[in-house]
């Protein structure tokens, strides 16, 4: 009971730190927020249809921006989820606070997990207003309805953040893996942008639709998108089961290793 009033605690504390870092850095803030706009809008302006293509073409290539929006929105909040253990590790060794975290009552898993939520809801907030200015200005289809989003996202947030506590456990082992996560995030961009079409039974294998990222992308872009409805999708549950299943699997190898370089002393040794 003691380290649940302590992570809870934790978490409120993340929240204020979260918060208090976007009102002293406001404009780095603000620049981060329009960079990233750009890079989206400039995607989706190469894509607009020329009036020469007819109409048929248009329609099509106009579906698929609307898709793309919500690709963006998942992409961040996936490499939001997924770099989380593995930059909070780093931050640590450098800073030489890693063995004490790991020493606290919560465990270095703990406190990584306490990060989660602030991040989150920064990440979704901050995409969101992206990606609605950017489905405004270029008259795109989608019926923004913010329970589907926030019930999808989540998980399948959680379900990537397993994957990054995997990451952030090789981390520990193996020092440095900062290719594998680009890698990683280069994959969740091709996944975020591909085409309308790609995300039914017959474009993404079976074993991809119960990954958390892709679920959660498809069953989004089927509350929001009209022209998505009726696709083949997999029940609720068993997507929350899956992406349940990766973030224990992820604490249990994050974990393990925690403790190994705990016991020989190379926790935060580089």
């Amino acid at each position: 009971m003691r380290r649940v009033k302590t992570f809870i605690s934790l978490v409120g504390e993340e929240f204020r730190l979260h918060f208090a870092f976007k009102r002293r850095y406001f404009f780095s803030t603000i620049t981060t927020f329009v960079s990233n706009l750009i890079i989206m809008g400039g995607i989706i302006l190469v894509s607009i249809p020329s009036t020469s293509y007819g109409y048929d073409v248009q329609a099509v290539l106009q579906k698929s921006n609307a898709t793309r929006l919500i690709g963006f929105l998942y992409f961040f909040l996936g490499m939001s989820s997924l770099g989380l253990p593995e930059g909070a590790v780093s931050t640590a060794r450098q800073l030489g606070t890693i063995d004490n975290l790991a020493l606290s009552p919560l465990g270095l898993t703990g406190v990584i997990g306490a990060k989660f939520l602030p991040s989150y809801v920064g990440c979704l907030v901050e995409t969101l207003i992206a990606v609605i200015l950017l489905s405004l200005a270029f008259g795109l289809r989608v019926m923004w309805s913010f329970g589907p989003i926030v019930l999808n996202s989540v998980i399948a947030a959680l379900g990537m953040l397993g994957l990054g506590y995997v990451l952030g456990g090789l981390t520990i082992r193996f020092k440095q893996l900062g290719l594998v996560k680009n890698l990683l995030f280069v994959l969740l961009f091709a996944l975020g942008i591909m085409p309308m079409g790609y995300d039914s039974a017959e474009g993404l294998s079976r074993f991809a639709q119960f990954f958390p990222f892709t679920q959660g992308l498809i069953r989004t872009r089927h509350a929001l998108l009209p022209e998505s409805a009726g696709t083949i999708s997999i029940p609720l549950w068993l997507f929350m089961g899956c992406s349940a299943a990766l973030l224990c699997l992820g604490v249990l190898v994050f974990r393990r290793f925690e403790r190994q370089s705990l016991r020989q002393g190379t926790l935060g040794s580089y």
